[in-house]
This record gives C-alpha cells, structure tokens and sequence, in this order.
C-alpha cells in the first residue's frame, strides 16, 4: 500500500509550505519490478514500511522532494543504482 497524506490544519493556519507524508508498507519480503527495466526485479526488501516526512511549498518540484523518498524504497530492496546524469 502506497500512501500520501497531509495536514488539513495548513491551509486554516495560512502557512506558506505544507506538511506531507508519504509512504509504502507491507512490503517486507517482497520483490521490486523496475518499470522499463527488462527482467529487472530485485528483493527481497528489507523492512516492512518506508516513509519521508517534509514540507513543500507552492512551485517545489515535486520530483526532487520525492526523489530522497524512492531512493530509500530501491535502497531498501537491494538495487544497485547508477548515479544520476544530467
């Protein structure tokens, strides 16, 4: 299960950036496919729930704020990963 949540009391404070949580669980012992990877699935993954706790503003790159989020999910399940280019 992959789940996103966020405060609801953010928008009523009138914050400028906004907490969220996202996460996966229940995936102890599972293999991960790698998307457009040809019979690339590693694993088992190591521990049962990952997730990443941030804050994010209006015009963030949502990318770069989930990019420390899956990096952690492949390290979690034993991929090798290449550094990234460009």
């Amino acid at each position: 299960m992959v789940w996103l949540q966020g405060n609801p009391h953010d928008k009523a404070l009138g914050t400028s950036s906004t907490r969220r949580v996202v996460g996966v669980e229940g995936v102890k012992d599972r293999q991960l496919d790698i998307p457009n990877r040809y019979d690339r699935t590693c694993g088992p993954c190591m521990t049962d729930m990952m997730q990443l706790e941030g804050t994010y503003q209006k015009g963030d790159n949502t990318a770069e704020l989930l990019r420390p989020f899956f990096e952690n999910v492949v390290d979690q399940c034993g991929v090798q990963r290449s550094p990234l280019q460009g």
